[in-house]
């Protein structure tokens, strides 16, 4: 099953401008992540918008979203929480992932074909979110 091409509304491929007239400004500002709050400040749930130069092109667009928190209600409607899963339960879910990307003091990215990746420290799930790999020149 493909991924959702949205999440916590904001569409893979907007550009900035786009995404600031759907969200407002962010609560954090770095090139390449935009990073809001999911529902307000008093939850426990970030929205990090990634953005990226489209391959033949220098437009920046959305290239991937993630989602991390530990509020379940501020999870984005698009995909069911999941920061309770571990790796296991991913792999097991969305089979092997066609990228894993072991990092310094237990951290891991793990990417699905499906559109779908995943972020874990220790073996837990913390963060996930979608991707485009077409935007990204794959």
């Amino acid at each position: 099953m493909p991924a959702p091409r949205s999440f916590g509304g904001v569409l893979l491929g907007m550009t900035p401008e786009e995404v600031l007239a759907k969200k407002g400004n962010p609560i954090s500002r770095s090139n390449p992540e935009w990073i809001y709050n999911t529902t307000d400040a008093r939850h426990d749930g970030v929205l990090t918008v990634g953005f990226g130069s489209i391959r033949g092109g220098g437009e920046r667009r959305v290239v991937g979203l993630e989602f991390e928190g530990h509020d379940i209600g501020s999870a984005p409607p698009e995909m069911p929480y999941m920061n309770s899963l571990t790796v296991a339960d991913v792999i097991s879910k969305y089979g092997e992932p066609i990228r894993r990307q072991p990092q310094a003091e237990g951290f891991e990215w793990l990417w699905f074909p499906n559109g779908t990746f995943f972020h874990a420290r220790f073996g837990k799930v913390f963060g996930y979110g979608v991707y485009d790999l077409a935007l990204l020149g794959g």
